[in-house]
């Protein structure tokens, strides 16, 4: 524990010149706390929670600690109010709207439109078709008009 509080600013130096300036600047508000086994204990500031419990920065930062250290932690992060815990819901939300926003359909309406992604809606094919339809329409699963009646 000893070794890496004095390399600390290695860590954050290694970041920064990897192209990671927001979570080396994360870092430079946190210090590490305890080293338990495999576990590193950051505490940081709240407005830093949620950069630092994504799950790929903490890979990243792993990965910076590890070259400096030689050895990989898993990170868990402490705020003042106590440990600070991932959302498991707003994981998954995450991970579907950067899937859908990578998608190159995606990216090449975006691109055509100069559009932005504001928010992302998941509905099923039937839903999809009848909103295409438009008030007072509805069409089938092949395309074809279904008129009531």
């Amino acid at each position: 524990m000893a070794d890496l509080q004095s390399r600390w600013g290695e860590v954050q130096r290694k970041l920064l010149t990897g192209g990671l300036p927001l979570l080396a600047a994360a870092l430079a508000e946190s210090s590490a706390v305890a080293w338990t086994g495999d576990l590193l204990t950051l505490a940081a500031p709240a407005r830093r929670q949620a950069l630092l419990l994504d799950p790929e920065q903490q890979r990243l930062l792993a990965g910076a600690v590890a070259s400096v250290v030689g050895a990989r932690p898993k990170i868990v992060l402490r705020t003042a109010g106590g440990v600070a815990q991932a959302d498991p819901v707003a994981d998954e939300r995450k991970r579907r709207y950067t899937t859908a926003a990578s998608h190159p359909l995606v990216q090449d309406i975006v691109k055509r439109f100069q559009a932005e992604l504001v928010g992302q809606e998941i509905i099923d094919l039937e839903t999809w078709l009848a909103r295409l339809a438009g008030p007072g329409q509805t069409r089938g699963r092949d395309g074809d008009e279904v008129v009531d009646g």
